[in-house]
């Protein structure tokens, strides 16, 4: 099995509502995203990359991010899915 075919595999252990912003990153950075209903979405990548997806369908996109923006995002339910729990240990 390709490492491809693995990560599509995995399964997500924590899930959080994203709202979007122009500014401020997600409390923590996410390895996917939930789409809840279709639309262009308008996100920084982990590297700080602008990229906007355009049409993306309900579904999941796999790519971490760290933040969605608010401008030209028209895409909504967007829900952050992270590989791992949060830590419990940090207030």
């Amino acid at each position: 099995m390709s490492s491809l075919d693995t990560r599509l595999l995995q399964t997500f252990q924590d899930a959080a509502a994203i709202t979007t912003n122009d500014t401020v990153d997600i409390a923590r950075p996410a390895a996917a995203l939930y789409i809840g209903t279709a639309g262009n979405i308008v996100l920084k990548t982990m590297n700080n990359t602008t990229i906007t997806f355009l049409a993306v369908p309900v579904g999941i996109l796999d790519i971490s991010i760290r933040r969605v923006l608010s401008t030209n995002t028209t895409a909504s339910g967007l829900i952050a899915l992270y590989t791992t729990a949060p830590d419990q240990t940090k207030g």
